[in-house]
């Protein structure tokens, strides 16, 4: 009995990890907030700032109702004072359509 007791014990605190950690991955959008998004035409523009040294990464996946975009700054320990600006151009047919982050928070991204 008691090592019934013990396996449902370790079985909740399982699954208590598995959904905190499914929490905390719907709450963020898995990476860094893009600091202006627009659309030209069919291209998606997308801003964002980093450091020196860093190394950033711009996804993005079209749907055919909106588009999923993921900025992600790995900070390699460069100098964190200054402060760059980069911009990635996506064109994507179909035109301007709602673009949201991985966890599904919408991202203001008006068409010019």
């Amino acid at each position: 009995m008691r090592l019934l007791w013990y396996g449902v014990v370790v079985t909740l605190t399982i699954l208590l990890g598995v959904a905190c950690i499914g929490w905390y991955l719907a709450a963020h959008p898995g990476g860094t907030r893009f600091a202006s998004c627009q659309w030209q035409g069919d291209d998606l523009v997308l801003q964002f700032n980093y450091g020196t040294g860093d190394q950033v990464t711009t996804m993005v996946n079209p749907s055919s109702d909106h588009v999923v975009a993921q900025l992600r700054v790995d900070q390699k320990g460069g100098d964190s004072t200054s402060s760059l600006t980069g911009e990635s151009r996506f064109t994507l047919a179909g035109g301007p359509r709602p673009v949201r982050y991985p966890n599904g928070a919408e991202l203001n991204c008006p068409a010019g």
